[in-house]
């Protein structure tokens, strides 16, 4: 059911419809058989989009609290029934209220190293059962030198560097300690 609101403020006169998100998911799902579920609800531009899908665990809550959408409202006609809700202006002096907004996370870039132009010397099985290259750079920094664990560090990450990458601790550790394990099983080390 439409809930029409007239509020009188000094000289203007404002007229506030509010639809309940459910009527317009129900009519949607009459119109276009839809079975997915309601995943969320936005407004771009001059649009509220409904978003219909299979839920997973990466996929974004619906925006505002279930029981608002879906139950029936246990406010008393006292209190303002749009509190907690943002609003919205767009075009003229309309204004749209929604719940609080729920940002999407945006898909993140994949953070690989650049090895290219690297010659790889063996690819093998490291001792976490992961399926390794070894490349030739890294090699030949640490064979037959005898170095600290920090000098090591160092020589890895400057390896890293020279080719345009910013590593961190995790990718020296990693190239290092499967550089370190190749050098063992060959006797070079």
């Amino acid at each position: 059911m439409y809930k029409v609101y007239i509020s009188c403020m000094q000289d203007e006169i404002t007229t506030m419809v509010r639809i309940p998100v459910t009527r317009l998911e129900e009519d949607i799902r009459k119109k276009h058989a839809i079975a997915l579920n309601l995943l969320s609800v936005s407004l771009e531009k001059d649009a509220v989009v409904l978003r219909f899908g299979s839920p997973s665990a990466s996929a974004p809550a619906l925006v505002g609290r279930e029981e608002s959408l879906h139950a029936p409202s246990s406010r008393n006609a006292t209190e303002n029934p749009l509190a907690g809700t943002r609003p919205i202006t767009t075009s003229g002096s309309r204004v749209i209220e929604l719940a609080p907004r729920i940002r999407r996370r945006r898909a993140s870039k994949r953070n690989r190293m650049r090895t290219r132009g690297w010659n790889i010397v063996i690819k093998m099985t490291n001792s976490r059962g992961q399926t390794v290259a070894i490349y030739e750079p890294f090699v030949e920094a640490l064979r037959g030198k005898t170095m600290s664990r920090r000098q090591m560090e160092n020589a890895v990450a400057t390896v890293l560097k020279e080719n345009g990458n910013r590593p961190g601790p995790v990718s020296i550790e990693y190239y290092l300690s499967n550089t370190l394990e190749y050098l063992a099983k060959e006797g070079n080390g």
